[in-house]
């Protein structure tokens, strides 16, 4: 009986299971739903659907910031497969304008797609005026540039300061790189005069965050006067000069049978004080040996006097040596204030050095026509190339430098771009053997063809352009020309055929059959045909 009462219930369930088979069997036979696309949705027509049996056609747009791709069918069909029949891109991203040139700065503009950003740097010594960076965003409808382009302006300075019995040449404005000399105001005559204290010139440069400072603080102009230097059992070699002012140097050596303890050269400065402090003269015993002269040369202790047994290095200056090739001996002070095996060092004659050439570098301390050994230059490159060695180098004698002479080489941020080659044109202004990130030229066409393109460019290395290349197209109104000659020669062609060929009276055939008889069909006028019939 309680399997009697199962039945009904199965057989009412028995519709359902079936209804849920078909519609599992279609399911399964059924495209997937489209992924999410970045650069386009469904349109209102297939937003809706659920379920994507073969043959169904769902269509797309293209989203805000991207454009249809030409050719390229915003629909998809679902196949027999059940797979999506077309699944290419159909819609690319929009591009904004080239936003032009940026003057005494740069940027990469390769990439003006939708959604892309540009980043705006100047050269050195200007400062960026505007937004650092703006992006490609979207605009009316279309795509469009988050800001306009900013500028560089070269840096300023604030005018510098004024000092007190000192003056410069004043102007209108101060600049990167630009430079104020002061100098000291004349006093009346039989009155000390003011000395200028400090570095006489400064510079307008730049701090980290591209603020005009100057490169350091101004001079001082006051009376600097020095007592006159005594040394008890010592005297002046020179400097003999009363009064003594600022900068002015006295020299020292002590009497014989004496020895300086301090510095023999010794200097008014600011304070009205001598630096080093005055020396003094102490008296030379038989146990002591005075130090040698030592031209070319420097003793290690330097000291005015050494004690019996004392050893002491003599080293020669960069470029000289003693007479076995070495560059440094020790001597021992001996009884009766003797030097064991005194040497001398010898040096290569001055003025026998020339200044290196630096390719794209230049000299920009300590040159002179000639080198003597121990003088020194300062080197540095031209923009857009790296100094590989050391700045500063010391000559040596025989035309050698310590260290080696340094070589300027392109940087490699700079890249080494060359001159675009541009057909039917020519650079007119900026050309060069190479570029440097920011630099600009300037294209021309030849007459009769016309520049597609912009005529400005800019390098941003890796030998690449913004915008890029122009070309010469030739000119609307030769092609119109031209197209008039063509026309104008198949019209004669054609009118000469026509003469040639169709323009005759009459026409004549020939029967190959026979070969002798020739009829001629003439279009004889009427009235000729009237008289022939009434004879």
């Amino acid at each position: 009986m309680g399997r009697l009462s199962v039945l009904p219930a199965l057989l009412l369930l028995l519709p359902v299971l079936l209804l849920w088979q078909l519609g599992g069997a279609r399911a399964q036979g059924s495209c997937p739903k489209p992924e999410r696309q970045q650069n386009a949705e469904l349109d209102e027509s297939s937003r809706d659907l659920q379920d994507f049996p073969p043959g169904t056609k769902i269509s797309f747009t293209c989203r805000p910031g991207y454009i249809r791709v030409p050719g390229k069918p915003l629909t998809w069909t679902c196949g027999s497969n059940s797979q999506w029949s077309q699944t290419s891109v159909f819609c690319t991203a929009r591009k904004c304008k080239y936003p032009g040139p940026l003057e005494n700065g740069y940027f990469d503009a390769r990439d003006l797609t939708f959604g892309s950003k540009l980043t705006f740097r100047c050269n050195e010594g200007y400062r960026l005026i505007g937004k650092e960076e703006i992006s490609c965003d979207i605009k009316n409808g279309g795509v469009d540039w988050s800001g306009t382009l900013p500028y560089c302006e070269i840096i300023p300075c604030e005018p510098p300061p004024k000092i007190a019995n000192g003056e410069y040449e004043e102007r209108g404005s101060y600049v990167y790189q630009s430079s104020v000399t002061y100098r000291c105001l004349d006093v009346p005559k039989d009155s000390d005069p003011f000395s200028l204290i400090g570095s006489d010139t400064i510079y307008c440069t730049s701090d980290a965050h591209s603020n005009g400072v100057w490169s350091g603080p101004p001079p001082e102009c006051r009376v600097v006067k020095c007592e006159d230097p005594r040394v008890e059992n010592g005297r002046k070699m020179s400097g003999f000069g009363l009064p003594y002012r600022y900068k002015d140097s006295v020299v020292f050596e002590c009497n014989q049978g004496y020895f300086m303890v301090g510095a023999q050269v010794i200097t008014c400065e600011a304070n009205n004080i001598w630096v080093p402090p005055q020396p003094t003269c102490e008296k030379l015993t038989p146990e002591m040996c005075l130090a040698p002269k030592i031209p070319n040369g420097a003793l290690i202790p330097a000291k005015g006097a050494y004690a019996k047994g004392e050893a002491v290095q003599i080293r020669c200056n960069a470029g000289c040596s003693f007479p076995d090739g070495s560059a440094e001996v020790t001597v021992t002070c001996q009884e009766q204030s003797s030097w064991s095996a005194l040497q001398h060092c010898s040096c290569e004659s001055e003025g026998s050095g020339s200044t290196p050439v630096i390719s794209h570098g230049r000299v920009t301390e300590g040159e002179k026509p000639s080198y003597s050994v121990g003088d020194f230059i300062t080197i540095e490159c031209y923009p857009g190339y790296t100094l590989h060695g050391e700045a500063r180098i010391q000559y040596i004698g025989n035309n050698q430098w310590v260290p080696a002479v340094p070589t300027c080489q392109l940087s490699e941020s700079e890249g080494s771009g060359s001159t675009p080659v541009i057909s039917y044109g020519r650079v007119i202004d900026g050309q060069k053997p190479s570029y440097s990130v920011g630099d600009f030229i300037t294209f021309e066409c030849y007459p009769g063809y016309t520049l597609n393109g912009e005529a400005r460019i800019q390098y941003i290395g890796n030998n690449q352009w913004v915008p890029a290349v122009p070309t010469c197209q030739l000119s609307g109104y030769i092609i119109a020309i031209i197209c008039v000659i063509v026309i104008a020669v198949v019209l004669l062609a054609a009118f000469w055929i026509y003469k040639k060929f169709f323009s005759q009276n009459g026409s004549y055939t020939v029967d190959e059959s026979c070969k002798e008889i020739c009829i001629l069909k003439t279009n004889v006028p009427a009235e000729m045909e009237e008289t022939a019939q009434m004879n």
